[in-house]
């Protein structure tokens, strides 16, 4: 392939004494990836040339995202990919615009990718090296203002999930700095902070030093809308932090979880989402539904969801049902959040409830549900009084298909098939739809993957087509 638009002159002028217009210059110490974030924040349009050696590139970018990458070999993601593992080099940023589209993944998880296969590339492990790796205790690295948070934190990740904490920060700075010269497999962080708060220190922390984050930070509704923002910005999960006196048996459950699971994570899946579009209002719930679209998610999930929901069709005869891995406490908020950007009425479920069309019910994985009918219609029976009872996919999906049989959707997210294949293929010998997330787009692909390559009548999409193919040609 013949390098295009490449004009090695214009690097060359970096070396002259006097030169032709503007200023020349360059900057020591400086990488790759730094550039590229420094040019997409930008939002110009810009091409930025790189010789490596006897190797050229070029990268084109316009509206704050990547656009174009080319090499004498390569064109499109894989140049990108090229490139970013370039060890060291020259480079040259000028305005100029795209000659084509050949990249249309963000660049945020550009970079991650890119990030991982340079370490891949520098470093080679034995087996009996990854088999150390693979013993070690999962890293914890905290990051909140608060000591007394730290400490409970601390005590909680070591003494009780028997986790390592390798280090703390006070604020994003602080961590940021950590990161250069540390690897954590999780990073619990603190929304407000001093110096640099939470939201800048992800978005770094997802370009420079990609690892999965939870958020451990107190909520309110008005603060919610931010919370959904981290999700879109790479955040795995958010913890709700305990006020005085509250008991911190939910943090070490949802921080059990994570640990146990963080190490099947894969970031570079995850593909960020957009902001989605405001509806100008959501439509009365109708008549008794004929027909359920059940959504089943973990963690992961909630990114998803906000691709999924907003365009999910809503129904004259079809009600949703989505049960999310989430604080409880979370669903208030979720339901006010999502409902802004969907026709659905999205109401928080608590306690039984009928299954209407046009209307979505949420729910999460704490109290155990199922779906009953009658003459009259299906609705969702809830028992959270029921001692030692807790959430059962394999229940709900047998109940939800046995009122709804060919009527009945279910869609499987990130982190959400944990040992339910039997009864998804149960469901669908009745005529239920299966809807299964693409595994290369998932958080944690485990499970979805084996799905992938044992059942060929499901269908496997990725979030932002789910909503499509959720009827097909119903």
């Amino acid at each position: 392939m013949v390098l295009a638009h490449m004009d090695s002159a214009i690097l060359d002028t970096l070396l002259e004494e006097t030169p032709a217009a503007g200023f020349n210059g360059w900057i020591e110490g400086i990488n790759l990836p730094d550039i590229v974030q420094l040019l997409c924040l930008s939002g110009g349009e810009f091409v930025l040339q790189v010789r490596a050696g006897s190797e050229h590139g070029e990268i084109c970018f316009s509206g704050g995202e990547v656009r174009h990458a080319v090499t004498g070999k390569d064109k499109g993601v894989d140049a990108f990919y090229e490139i970013m593992c370039w060890s060291c080099g020259s480079f040259c940023i000028r305005p100029g615009s795209s000659p084509e589209i050949s990249v249309e993944v963000p660049w945020n998880f550009l970079l991650i990718e890119a990030l991982r296969l340079a370490d891949e590339r520098g470093n080679v492990t034995n087996d009996e090296e990854q088999d150390a790796v693979t013993e070690k205790k999962s890293a914890v690295f905290v990051v909140d203002d608060s000591s007394l948070v730290k400490k409970a934190l601390k005590q909680i990740i070591t003494e009780e999930l028997g986790a390592e904490v390798i280090g703390e920060a006070t604020n994003g700075k602080e961590a940021l700095k950590f990161l250069e010269e540390h690897t954590p497999d999780l990073i619990t962080l603190d929304i407000n902070m001093p110096v640099m708060g939470g939201d800048l220190a992800l978005k770094h922390i997802m370009v420079r030093s990609p690892c999965p984050v939870a958020l451990f930070s107190g909520i309110n509704r008005e603060s919610f809308p931010r919370v959904m923002e981290y999700f879109r910005l790479g955040a795995v999960d958010f913890i709700v932090k305990p006020g005085v006196g509250q008991s911190w048996d939910i943090v070490t459950q949802r921080l059990g979880r994570l640990i146990s699971s963080v190490k099947n994570m894969n970031l570079s899946n995850v593909r960020r989402a957009r902001t989605p579009r405001r509806v100008e209002a959501s439509m009365a719930p109708g008549l008794p539904a004929t027909k359920l679209v059940l959504i089943l998610g973990g963690l992961g999930g909630l990114l998803e969801i906000q691709k999924i929901l907003p365009a999910m069709e809503c129904r004259d005869d079809t009600a949703v049902l989505l049960c999310q891995e989430m604080g409880a406490e979370l669903l208030d908020f979720f339901a006010d959040y999502i409902n802004d950007f969907t026709y659905l009425t999205v109401l928080p479920l608590s306690h039984g409830a009928p299954l209407l069309s046009r209307q979505c019910w949420i729910s999460g994985l704490d109290i155990p549900i199922r779906v009953i009918s009658d003459n009259d219609g299906a609705a969702v029976s809830a028992a959270p009084e029921e001692d030692g009872a807790g959430f059962e996919a394999k229940t709900l999906i047998t109940t939800a298909a046995r009122a709804f049989g060919s009527g009945l959707r279910v869609i499987v997210l990130s982190g959400a098939a944990q040992g339910i294949s039997d009864v998804l293929v149960d469901a669908h010998s009745q005529g239920a739809r299966i809807v299964v997330q693409e595994p290369s787009s998932c958080l944690l692909p485990g499970e979805l993957q084996e799905m992938r390559e044992t059942h060929d009548d499901f269908i496997f999409a990725e979030p932002e087509k789910i909503a499509a193919v959720t009827f097909g040609e119903d």
